[in-house]
Parts: C-alpha cells; structure tokens; sequence
C-alpha cells in the first residue's frame, strides 16, 4: 500500500466502437454526461495521495468479425462532484486499514476479532432502527464472543523465529486438474496463512474504535502496509523445483504462502 488513491472504471462490450464509447461518455436522462469518465471524476483526492484516474472500455472482437480486440483508456475532464482535502483522509483510508486487518484476522483463524475490526458499531449486523440499548447488549455479546475466542487460540500460537508469536493454519487440498509447468507435474496445493498475535490483541484493545481506524493506533498503518510478494515458480521453459511457492506479505504481521508440490 503505497498510500496513494487510483480510481479505475472497466466498461467491457462485443458491440462495437460506438456501443463502447456510449459506456465511457454517455448522457443521462436529463441531457448531462453519465458513463465511465463522470463515474471517475466522483471525487477527487488531494493532490500528496491522487494516484490515476481512468476509464477503460475494452471492445472484444466477435468471432469471424474479421477486428481485433482493443482497449481504449480515457482521462476524465468532467467537474467532480466530491472533493476532499487533506484534512478528511484519516477518514478516507480508515476502510482500506480497516479491511485489510479484518481479512488479515478472518484468514489466520480470528473470526470474532475480525468482525471486531470490520464492524465495531454493528453497523453491518443491524440496522438504524435497532434501539441503542439492543446496540449496546449486542456490542457487549459479541465482545465476549471475541473474548472467549482470543483465550482459546492463545494456546494455538506458534512462535516465529524472531521470537514473536503468530497464528498460524495451513490447507491442503489435490488440485482438480494436474498443473504442468516448467517440466513439472504439480497435483496438490499447501495455503498457509500466518498473522501476527500482536494484531489478535490490537483488534480488542482499540479504544477509539468509533473514529477513524488510521488515527486509532500508529500500529495499524505499519501493520497493513508495505505489500511484498516473491516467488520461487521459474519460467516455463526452465525446470522447475519438486515444491514450488509463492509468498504475499502484508506489513509484518500477515503472510499467505501457496505451495505446489
């Protein structure tokens, strides 16, 4: 996560040039732009973290058509209709920080502390309508559930070799069709996942969990950056390894391997 924001709109038809360019400058009912390049232009970020701002219609050649597919890549020129300022992005990046501690938790086996993270308010278990004491008793419930689960996977952990502990679960499964790359057969695959304990024990110990999750705690922004991925699979006309892997990282404190053997 490099810190910067990319808006990206893909339109996609078989019809031709015209039906695509419809997608990407198209007019509404009342005679303004409404396709791809105004979708892209919604908001705007401050200038210190605007990444690209596309749309991008690809036109997928018919069989026996005798074209070619291609993709055309707009700018957007039209007037947004959000714009932010440096002062909302603690805001702004609070979903991305947010997410990717919760998958990082959902995947490692801390269901309940992910929904921690994810939901903190309930707001995706219930409704505006729910009285706020139901709130506060449902909090409650599901803060014990958490709870009672971080004291039965604290046992579970393994230690990393810098002496930190992890949750660790790994899968296996026999791929449905053997893979046959770089004079390799591979027929089975290892996913394991492995996430940092000190993220279990952040995700219940957020004291401002109401605000947003970047201003929370410095730990959460250098827990779910600096995105790292390695791989030991070769080209296909070099020989590959008996077991080969791929490895992504998030931060220090998440790590998915894949293993084909």
């Amino acid at each position: 996560f490099s810190g910067n924001w990319h808006v990206i709109e893909c339109k996609g038809t078989q019809s031709g040039d015209q039906a695509r360019m419809n997608q990407l400058i198209s007019t509404g009912r009342n005679g303004n732009p409404s396709g791809g390049t105004v979708q892209k232009t919604t908001i705007i970020f401050p200038p210190n973290v605007a990444g690209e701002r596309l749309a991008a219609g690809v036109k997928i050649a018919q069989s026996g058509s005798g074209e070619k597919t291609n993709l055309l890549i707009m700018d957007p020129v039209e007037e947004p209709i959000l714009k932010l300022e440096d002062v909302d992005m603690s805001t702004a990046f609070d979903p991305v920080y947010r997410a990717a501690a919760a998958k990082s938790l959902l995947l490692s086996g801390a269901q309940s502390a992910a929904v921690e993270v994810a939901s903190p308010r309930a707001l995706v278990e219930l409704s505006d309508e729910i009285q706020t004491d139901d709130k506060v008793d449902f909090l409650a419930k599901r803060r014990n559930i958490a709870e009672a689960e971080q004291t039965r996977l604290k046992p579970e952990t393994r230690q990393r070799s810098d002496g930190t502990k992890e949750l660790f679960r790994e899968m296996t499964t026999a791929l449905s069709q053997p893979l046959h790359w770089a004079s390799r057969t591979y027929s089975k695959a290892i996913v394991q996942y492995s996430c940092s304990w000190d993220l279990v024990e952040a995700a219940l110990d957020m004291r401002t969990s109401e605000g947003p999750f970047s201003d929370n705690d410095k730990y959460w922004s250098k827990a779910t950056s600096g995105m790292k991925f390695s791989t030991d699979l070769p080209e296909r006309d070099e020989k590959g390894p008996i077991s080969a892997s791929a490895e992504l990282s998030l931060g220090k404190t998440f790590t998915v391997r894949l293993t084909l053997e």
